[in-house]
C-alpha cells in the first residue's frame, strides 16, 4: 500500500488535517461531539461531522502505513495513537530523502558557534519532517505545545499575507465584546508561551493592534491591494518587554526584583529577560535587575515567581502589585 494520498489536498483541507494530526498523536483528540451534545467540541469549529470522520479515516491509512494503529479511548472519550507517525512523510514521500539532506545539513551548521540556536531549527525539522518516526527509534525530543489551540489555523494565511505584501479584511472579536471588522495590514507573528498573536495596522481606528490569532473570526486576503507602508524596526520593537505587548507611553525603566533561594537558581539558569543583571546577592537571595516596559506578561512572569519573589523598584509597580496580591489573597479568604 502507498504512503501517499491519492487525491491532492486543498490550504484549508490541510490545515484540518494537521490540526487533527497534532490533537491526535499527542493523544488529546477527543470525540467530535458526546452523546446527549448539541454542539461539537471548539476543536473542530468549522467542521462537519462528515469532514471529521472522513479525515479521521485518512489519518488511520497513514497510521496504519506507519506501522501505528488508531482506536477510540471510550473512558477518556478520546482518540489515541499507538505511536506517533508522521503525517509529513506521509504525504509526501518523495521529499523525503531531501529533507533527510537538509537535516543533515542543518545539523553540521548548528553546531558552529556562529549559528548559535539553529540546533533547535534542527530538532523540529527532524521531528515534524518524519525522519525519526520512519525508524524504530522512539522519538526523544517532544516540544511544548497545545494541540488544542485553534489560532493556528491563521499562521499560514498571515505568514502568506506578510510575505506578499498584502493586506485582509479581518474579523474579530475579543472576549466579552462584539466582533469587529478591520482592513489590516499585517506585519508580525509573535508567539509566546503557546499563543500566537499578530501585529498590524488597521486603517481604522488607525493605529497597530496587537490580536491574538484565537481570537480571529475571518479572514479575506485583498491580493489587488498592497499593505499601509510600516517603518518600525520589528527586530527591536519587542526587545524591551517580556512577551508580546508594548504598551504605548509605558516608559522604559529599571525593575529591581529579590528572589530568595532556591528559587533564584532556576531565574539565575533561565532569565526572566535578556537584560537581567545582578545586583546585590547574599546567602538567601538575589536581587535582579532588568530594564523593560511594563505589561501583564512581565506581572504575570512575577507572580508565577509567588512568594519566593519581591519587586523592590519602581516604588510605584511594587505598590500596584502590591494590591493585587492583597486581592488574590482575598480570594482564598485571607
Amino acid at each position: 500500500m502507498s504512503n501517499a494520498l491519492p487525491q491532492p489536498y486543498t490550504d484549508t483541507q490541510f490545515t484540518r488535517l494537521k490540526r487533527i494530526h497534532n490533537a491526535l498523536v499527542n493523544n488529546a483528540l477527543p470525540a467530535f461531539k458526546l452523546a446527549g451534545e448539541k454542539n461539537p467540541n471548539p476543536l473542530f469549529d468549522g467542521f462537519s461531522e462528515r469532514t471529521f470522520y472522513n479525515l479521521l479515516d485518512t489519518l488511520r491509512q497513514l497510521a496504519q502505513n506507519q506501522g501505528a494503529e488508531i482506536r477510540y479511548n471510550q473512558v477518556l472519550n478520546r482518540y489515541e495513537c499507538s505511536k506517533r507517525f508522521s503525517l509529513y512523510l506521509a504525504l509526501f514521500p518523495d521529499e523525503k530523502n531531501l529533507v533527510s539532506d537538509m537535516a543533515a545539513a542543518l545539523d553540521w551548521v548548528a553546531r558552529l558557534n556562529e549559528f548559535e540556536g539553529l540546533d533547535g531549527v534542527f530538532l523540529k525539522l527532524e521531528d515534524r519532517a518524519g525522519i525519526a518516526a520512519d525508524s524504530s527509534q522512539k522519538a526523544v525530543v517532544h516540544y511544548e505545545q497545545n494541540p488544542l489551540y485553534t489560532g493556528s489555523d491563521w499562521l499560514k494565511p498571515l505568514y502568506d499575507l506578510i510575505r506578499a505584501d498584502h493586506p485582509a479584511l479581518l474579523t474579530y472579536t475579543e472576549f466579552g465584546r462584539e466582533p469587529v471588522a478591520y482592513t489590516f495590514s499585517p506585519y508580525l507573528l509573535k508567539e509566546y508561551n503557546n499563543r500566537w498573536h499578530i501585529y498590524g495596522w488597521a486603517a481604522e481606528p488607525k493605529r497597530l493592534l496587537n490580536l491574538a490569532l484565537d481570537r480571529i473570526d475571518k479572514l479575506k486576503p485583498l491580493p489587488d491591494l498592497r499593505r499601509r507602508p510600516c517603518d518600525v524596526d520589528w527586530s527591536t520593537y519587542l526587545t524591551d518587554v517580556v512577551g508580546f505587548t508594548r504598551i504605548e507611553g509605558e516608559p522604559l525603566r529599571e525593575y529591581r526584583v529579590r528572589v530568595w533561594f532556591p528559587r533564584a537558581h532556576y531565574v539565575l539558569t533561565k532569565p526572566l529577560h535578556h537584560t537581567q543583571d545582578i545586583g546585590q546577592r547574599t546567602g538567601e537571595f538575589i536581587d535582579f535587575i532588568y530594564h523593560l516596559r511594563w505589561n501583564r506578561e512581565l506581572e504575570a512572569a512575577l507572580f508565577e515567581l509567588g512568594p519566593d519573589a519581591e519587586l523592590l523598584e519602581p516604588i510605584d509597580k511594587r505598590a500596584a502589585f502590591a494590591e493585587k496580591a492583597r486581592a488574590l489573597a482575598g480570594r482564598y479568604g485571607w
